[in-house]
């Protein structure tokens, strides 16, 4: 017998610091290990899923259920325009 599940979930994001990137990969992954913490949430954007480059800025959001997460600088663009279209 095979059962296939599939589940779909819908995340608001609260927010996003679009203004100033939040951390790089590298020292935000050193620093994490160093201190003996999970980095496996925070290898890719939260949205789009890009794997972040050592030396990329990151840009911190809050995401309604997940809490905070990390965003590439694309989805933090993203996330810029469609605030400024709200606001219009």
């Amino acid at each position: 017998m095979k059962l296939t599940k599939t589940t779909k979930k819908t995340y608001e994001i609260l927010q996003i610091r679009w203004e100033k990137p939040a951390f790089k990969w590298g020292k935000f992954r050193d620093t994490r290990k160093k201190h003996g913490m999970s980095v496996s949430k925070f290898k890719k954007c939260f949205f789009c899923k890009h794997k972040f480059t050592e030396d990329e800025d990151m840009y911190a959001g809050t995401v309604s259920i997940e809490g905070n997460r990390l965003f590439c600088l694309d989805c933090a663009n993203k996330y810029k325009e469609e605030c400024e279209v709200e606001d219009g």
